[in-house]
């Protein structure tokens, strides 16, 4: 159901959207690297925060934090978000070490250890996909695509904006380099098209 909830109870970004859950109770997936900062982020807020993730994500959260090592199932609701159905995992490995069950499903063992978890809202926090895996030969700076003032990659014709070219994830930032980078495009195929007159 993430289509249908998205931007009503599920969203992507904390730190974009978790101004919108202060003081209220909400439940993170952490599949990716930053899911536990956003998590803290969402404590931070006052949001009463229920964290699905690794047994080794579990140290770094802050105090008050509901962990449980296990898989969403399902999100549910009518008009928005009221619930989400979890398979929780039994799991102590290792400090370090990823529990051997965690994201290999079980169907019996799904049925036994399901637990609904009643929020307004829930944060499904993955990785993106790494900025040199779009492009051949895309030049990169810190692990983002390195563009100039006008958003032009190291390949002609080829134009980055937002999270992809900065550490600041914002969308006030993304709408304003997706504006530089659609005027520069627009301009750049223009004067090729007059060039091929």
């Amino acid at each position: 159901n993430e289509e249908k909830f998205l931007g009503r109870g599920l969203s992507y970004c904390a730190t974009c959207d978790g101004i919108l859950y202060k003081n209220k109770k909400v439940l993170v997936y952490g599949l990716g690297d930053s899911s536990v900062e956003e998590a803290n982020y969402l404590a931070g807020l006052g949001c009463q925060v229920v964290f699905i993730g690794h047994a080794n994500q579990a140290k770094a959260l802050k105090e008050g934090i509901e962990w449980h090592c296990g898989v969403v199932r399902a999100v549910r609701g009518e008009a928005r978000v009221s619930s989400v159905d979890v398979a929780i995992f039994p799991c102590a490995p290792a400090e370090g070490e990823i529990c051997e069950r965690c994201g290999k499903l079980d169907q019996e063992l799904v049925e036994r250890h399901m637990k609904t978890f009643f929020v307004d809202g829930v944060f499904i926090l993955r990785n993106s996909l790494a900025p040199e895996a779009l492009m051949k030969d895309l030049e990169l700076a810190e692990g983002y695509i390195k563009v100039d003032d006008k958003m032009r990659t190291n390949i002609p014709g080829v134009y980055a904006c937002g999270d992809c070219v900065s550490s600041l994830h914002q969308v006030s930032k993304a709408v304003s380099d997706g504006l530089i980078a659609g005027q520069e495009a627009a301009r750049y195929i223009d004067e090729k098209e007059k060039a091929a007159e």
